[in-house]
């Protein structure tokens, strides 16, 4: 077990016969090949992971949406049940927050964030409420549990507790529903996925979480569920090239330099950072976020390590894991766009010595997204 922010959460589950315990080391982990077998499990078949620690915000009144245009540098979802990714910007452009957005309806939305965010996201957001009633913000965080289920088979498991349509055409990427799982009466299945894959975050009542991880280990079991934890989740998605607020991205990093510009929407809209990034785009960005892929296999990178061109250090390591599933050692960096360009040739130190790094294009597994609308 881990902690993030006070929540106790599950790092890696140790099988049958293998002590739960990290021997703590710079070099290869004990925990690392069962870390593998649970990211295998979820591309494969299906797995759940207790993601209650997510900070939770309802933002609600009849000026919520004209508050949250002027806040986020995406539109806002367009219809009830639509989920939208943005990022909250600094006055410089630079990534104050990022979340998913969800419309509830035309004055109600829903924002969910990092658990170690909990606090400073909800101080941006409260330093910018309107003076006047018309904005409301409640944070639903200790009352609301999460599970997620993700996998190519996690529309059946949860298909087996519910009488709504989770079809693809009933229910499509990027949108929420309401709906009874088991013997939770509401349950807001969010169709949203960090791990890359098919999959749904449930977002419930706090005392029903005990009775849906039961409901949902039992129909799972044939199915071949797995319980899988932060560490499998952190390798998920760095094969998908997700960012991560804190390592990959914060308000030195816009959101063009992060690859992000598919969730800014600048024509025709007034928001903070708007002005900074529109002279940003026409200038053209000089350092941009890369993948690489790192030749190592037992000395590990884990953030900060120095990259290397010419006998020089460009950049350095934001976040990096083992992808088990594409059988690489995956790493993001910002750096220079002249060494940032797919087939680069650069090394990384670590643990004192170099090794061979090459830029590759992201996200190395499913680059089409197939699996998420799957």
């Amino acid at each position: 077990m881990g902690f993030r922010f006070g929540w106790e959460r599950p790092l890696w589950f140790a099988p049958d016969g293998v002590e739960p315990r990290d021997d703590l080391t710079f070099r290869r982990p004990n925990w690392l090949e069962h870390v593998a077998e649970e990211c295998r499990a979820v591309r494969q078949r299906v797995g759940v992971l207790d993601q209650t620690s997510f900070a939770k915000y309802e933002v609600r009144g009849l000026g919520a949406a004209a508050f949250l245009e002027r806040l986020c540098a995406n539109a806002l979802p367009s219809a009830d049940g639509r989920i939208a990714v943005t990022q909250m910007l600094t006055e410089r452009g630079g990534i104050e927050c990022e979340l998913p957005l969800t419309r509830l309806a035309e004055d109600r939305y829903y924002v969910v964030r990092a658990a170690a965010t909990e606090v400073h996201d909800l101080a941006w957001i409260e330093r910018h409420l309107p003076d006047d009633d018309g904005v409301a913000l409640e944070d639903v965080t200790a009352r609301t549990g999460v599970l997620t289920v993700a996998g190519p088979r996690s529309r059946e498991l949860l298909q087996a507790l519910t009488d709504a349509d989770l079809s693809n055409e009933a229910f499509p990427y990027m949108t929420a529903r309401t709906i009874r799982l088991g013997s939770v009466p509401e349950v807001l299945a969010l169709r949203i996925s960090y791990e890359g894959e098919l999959g749904w975050e449930l977002h419930h009542p706090i005392e029903y979480l005990r009775h849906l991880y039961e409901r949902l280990a039992e129909a799972g079991e044939p199915l071949g569920l797995v319980d899988f934890g932060y560490r499998a989740l952190d390798s998920l998605r760095l094969e998908k090239g997700y960012r991560l607020w804190g390592a990959d991205i914060s308000p030195d990093v816009t959101p063009l330099e992060a690859g992000l510009e598919r969730f800014v929407r600048l024509e025709g809209r007034d928001f903070v950072g708007r002005d900074a990034l529109a002279r940003q785009l026409d200038a053209g960005i000089t350092r941009t976020l890369a993948c690489l892929t790192v030749e190592t296999d037992e000395a590990l990178p884990h953030g900060d390590e120095p990259v290397f061109a010419e006998d020089r250090v460009v950049g350095h390591i934001s976040a990096a894991d083992r992808g088990h599933v594409v059988d690489a050692t995956i790493a993001l960096a910002l750096l220079p766009v002249r060494w940032a360009a797919p087939g680069t040739s650069l090394e990384v130190e670590i643990l004192g010595e170099r090794h061979a790094a090459t830029v590759v294009r992201a996200p190395l597994f499913d680059p089409d997204g197939e699996r998420l609308r799957s």
